[in-house]
């Protein structure tokens, strides 16, 4: 007799509060460019306080005993990627004008910092991202290894459905996860690659959604959307923070303080770095920004974000309607059907 089976879906929603008290308000964190590097030892500190966790992996909605899983989706960011080739151009910019400046230990150190980060390397996905998505790979393997062992057997490698975006670092990130896998059950790593399906239209739907790039994305259209942006980088928290951060680094003529284009750069290298080559590496570009500064620096960066991808706009969540379709969908055909063990791995690409 076969065993009774249940079609789960599991749905989490995880609220950070960060008070005063908490360990969290003593990070930097980098608003939705956060690396999973920097924001994984605080959800397991958020676990382990809230009895959610077991040795550091989470427990949350776990399902009943009599129930087997049948099929999961992951719909998985990409992990860490390179600076884009406007981040690295500005990179370019503020080492040439510190290099002639007097500057305040430690943050002098930067004049000997090597830039590694090139045009040829632009928005490519870095080592650790990498690494990123074998540990996220290895966390679901390790939760789920009976669904793992056989949706991805060689038998049963049709039950398998990764989606990808064209763009590199979806597409290495999404084969790092299989490596991850690799390193926990017996798979045909190169079997599950050539699996890999490039959906641009899926994963990358905001490309084509004409009436988001007609009212949210065109360069027209940002004169409006981004209005609130504007105002609060021209406002007084960024010029103050744009001051105590150039106080910090010890500048102190006017035309060599730090402007808040500036300030941003600072704080992504900071961001980078610390994504890069861990979450505590003491990089010369953390230095003069306080706890304070990267707030106001988040806070900026949420309203881009709220604007241009989040609730400012009705068409900026609508227009994912597809997506989530093809998640629920899949669902609905396992439970309809008498198909068994499925894996659907969406890479998302934003």
């Amino acid at each position: 007799m076969q065993d009774p089976s249940i079609t789960i879906l599991l749905l989490s929603l995880l609220i950070f509060q960060l008070s005063a008290q908490s360990n969290y308000s003593n990070t930097i964190f980098f608003s939705s460019k956060t690396s999973y590097n920097i924001s994984k030892p605080h959800f397991q500190v958020y676990l382990k306080e809230t009895n959610q966790s077991t040795n550091g992996i989470a427990t949350l909605n776990q399902p009943p005993s009599q129930c087997k899983a049948k099929q999961l989706s992951l719909l998985v960011r990409h992990g860490t990627r390179y600076p884009s080739d406007g981040d690295v151009e500005k990179i370019d910019n503020i080492i040439a004008k510190l290099q002639n400046l007097d500057l305040k230990a430690p943050f002098v150190k930067v004049k000997d910092w090597n830039n590694t980060f090139t045009l040829e390397q632009e928005s490519l996905l870095a080592d650790a991202g990498k690494e990123e998505m074998k540990s996220i790979a290895s966390k679901y393997t390790s939760q789920f290894p009976n669904l793992f062992s056989s949706a991805m057997s060689k038998s049963g490698s049709e039950n398998v459905e990764i989606i990808s975006s064209e763009k590199e670092r979806t597409e290495s990130s999404a084969k790092a996860f299989v490596d991850g896998v690799s390193e926990e059950i017996t798979v045909d790593v190169m079997n599950l690659n050539s699996k890999i399906n490039i959906r641009n239209d899926l994963i990358r739907f905001y490309d084509f959604c004409t009436e988001y790039i007609d009212v949210v994305d065109s360069d027209a259209a940002q004169e409006k959307s981004l209005i609130e942006f504007h105002k609060f980088i021209a406002g007084p928290e960024m010029q103050e923070a744009a001051k105590r951060v150039s106080a910090e680094a010890s500048l102190t003529n006017d035309e060599d303080l730090f402007t808040t284009e500036e300030l941003e750069i600072i704080w992504l290298l900071c961001g980078f770095e610390r994504a890069m080559k861990g979450a505590d590496y003491d990089s010369p570009w953390c230095y003069p920004i306080t706890i304070e500064d990267s707030l106001v620096l988040e806070y900026a960066n949420d309203i881009e974000t709220y604007w241009l991808s989040a609730y400012g706009y009705k068409i900026n969540y609508q227009q994912s309607c597809p997506l989530f379709s093809n998640i629920v969908d899949n669902f609905q055909q396992i439970i309809a059907s008498s198909r068994y063990e499925y894996l659907n791995l969406l890479k998302v690409d934003k």
